[in-house]
């Protein structure tokens, strides 16, 4: 999965560190072994980790992203804490048959862009540690796709990682 890919990540980049993989069906089922010592680091999706940061039951290291997180304005990025490149994120895309016409696509891709700009929704999604991209076209979210591929197939390579 996403967290398990961005673990490898980590851990390529970082340079000589190792760490066994242990799976687990999710961070609420990692997290009592973490919170209790057992597992002595997690990367986890922000929204599963921000409430237990703010309680003072964990200590954030670094945000695997390319800023800041409102909701942890004091947690520096990967590249502020020495590791630059480093970043990784969940998402979701939208995506239509092969073959829809385009003038279909272009609405929906349109509609979904004004609703992403919505000032609730844009603060609902900041409240979930989210960000919506609200200028995404079809061309420029294929693009995307391409590069996220590559960059995580190889990932996915380097780390031997199958599917069982």
């Amino acid at each position: 999965g996403a967290v398990h890919l961005a673990s490898e990540l980590l851990l390529n980049q970082a340079g000589g560190l190792r760490a066994n993989h242990v799976p687990y069906r999710g961070s609420s089922a990692a997290m009592p072994d973490v919170l209790s010592g057992r597992v002595p680091i997690i990367v986890d999706v922000a929204s599963g980790a921000i409430p237990y940061v703010q309680r003072g039951e964990l200590r954030a290291l670094a945000v695997m992203d390319t800023h800041r997180l409102p909701q942890l304005p004091d947690v520096p990025t990967a590249a502020e804490a020495g590791l630059p490149g480093l970043t990784a994120y969940t998402w979701h895309m939208v995506f239509a048959p092969a073959g829809t016409p385009m003038p279909i696509v272009m609405a929906v891709n349109a509609a979904f862009n004004r609703v992403a700009s919505m000032p609730d929704t844009q603060r609902r999604l900041t409240e979930l540690a989210m960000e919506l991209k609200t200028d995404s076209t079809p061309a420029s979210a294929a693009e995307w796709l391409r590069e996220e591929t590559a960059k995580w197939g190889r990932i996915v390579r380097d780390a031997n990682i199958t599917v069982n």
